[in-house]
């Protein structure tokens, strides 16, 4: 993490240079850039520790960066990636912001709200936190069982919720919304696997949850009839008249086993972002791995949340702030042409019943 992570290796280096004389390596073989547009070879690291931040286990960010962080770490040569449990988006945020996190995925709630020092970012470095690519759609969903009996979200009144994990978007989400309904439940706030057994074990009746898949939920629909509860239409409006970064879709059939209708729900856009200080060659090298084809396509089989990420240039513009970060930029403009980033992001709505 910067001011901290980063290491310099002298030894590393002279080898380097050493076998860069004598065997004739290629631009990308030298420093993990593309041979087409090979960064100033002086200002490269030779061995970098990134700690990406992700979110308690069995959270979806925890997931995607299982799959991720190896990878990163296998092909780019100067890098290391740790997968590091956090209690996810505004947790990430936050420590990015601190500079005790390199990378992360959240929500772009947390993310503005952080840039701009609002609520519970107060006294942090909101120039801390870059930009660098749209990872999913956010839709946030209450979770039940069939048997709990539970068709509506005013059926939770007076019910025990699990609401997420403390500093995940997912408490973020499941506070403000219950909030805005003015809906009475005893909110309690357990990461999302302790959630789903305390689910099964009738602890509690409902567990709130953003993004899909939720491992911890995917797995659960595999022994149990899940129902994903729908807002009514004045509950929506409720919703996206009262937050302006939130906005209306569906969850689509099949999203989850056993949900077998779209179900109606507020989404929030999730991104990729770091701190400012990771350098603009490092952010390129990642993005070219993550968007090379054979790789993307390996993210997704993974798992499902990567069929979502696309560079959402104009989500992340939209938000407003923070910037986006200057490698990630410049990854776009040199690959615009050599990818057709269209394609991307069009396959992560799987269908489950099938």
């Amino acid at each position: 993490m910067y001011g901290r992570k980063v290491r310099w290796l002298s030894v590393a280096l002279m080898v380097f240079l050493a076998a860069s004389l004598f065997v004739g390596c290629t631009p990308k073989e030298q420093t993990g850039g593309t041979a087409e547009t090979p960064p100033d070879q002086s200002a490269r690291p030779q061995y970098m520790e990134i700690a990406w931040g992700s979110s308690s286990t069995g959270g979806g960010y925890y997931y995607a960066t299982g799959v991720l962080a190896p990878i990163l770490t296998d092909e780019i040569d100067y890098l290391n990636v740790t997968n590091v449990a956090t209690g996810a988006s505004a947790d990430n945020v936050k420590r990015i912001l601190m500079g005790e996190l390199d990378f992360g995925m959240a929500h772009g709630s947390n993310i503005y709200e952080g840039a701009k020092g609002i609520d519970s970012f107060q006294g942090l470095n909101g120039d801390n936190i870059r930009l660098v690519a749209y990872y999913m759609p956010g839709p946030h969903y209450f979770v039940t069982l069939k048997k709990q009996n539970i068709r509506s979200m005013k059926d939770l009144e007076g019910k025990k919720v699990a609401c997420g994990q403390p500093g995940s978007g997912a408490q973020y989400n499941s506070d403000k919304i219950l909030d805005i309904l003015g809906y009475n439940v005893k909110r309690e706030y357990l990461q999302f696997a302790d959630a789903a057994r305390a689910l099964v074990d009738g602890q509690i009746s409902a567990v709130g949850a953003t993004g899909i898949p939720v491992g911890a939920i995917s797995e659960l629909s595999e022994t149990q009839e899940i129902v994903i509860i729908p807002y009514t239409d004045e509950e929506m409006d409720k919703i996206l008249g009262e937050v302006a970064f939130y906005y209306g879709d569906s969850i689509p059939a099949g999203a989850y086993k056993g949900v077998m209708e779209p179900v109606q729900t507020p989404f929030v856009p999730m991104f990729i972002v770091c701190h400012k200080d990771v350098p603009d060659e490092v952010v390129y090298d990642i993005l070219e791995v993550i968007f090379r084809p054979d790789v993307y396509k390996k993210l997704g089989e993974g798992f499902g949340q990567w069929k979502f990420t696309k560079p959402g240039l104009d989500l992340m513009k939209r938000l407003g702030a923070p910037p986006i970060h200057p490698g990630a930029a410049k990854f776009y403009e040199d690959f615009k042409d050599k990818y057709n980033f269209d394609e991307y992001g069009n396959d992560g709505w799987d269908d489950k019943n099938k």
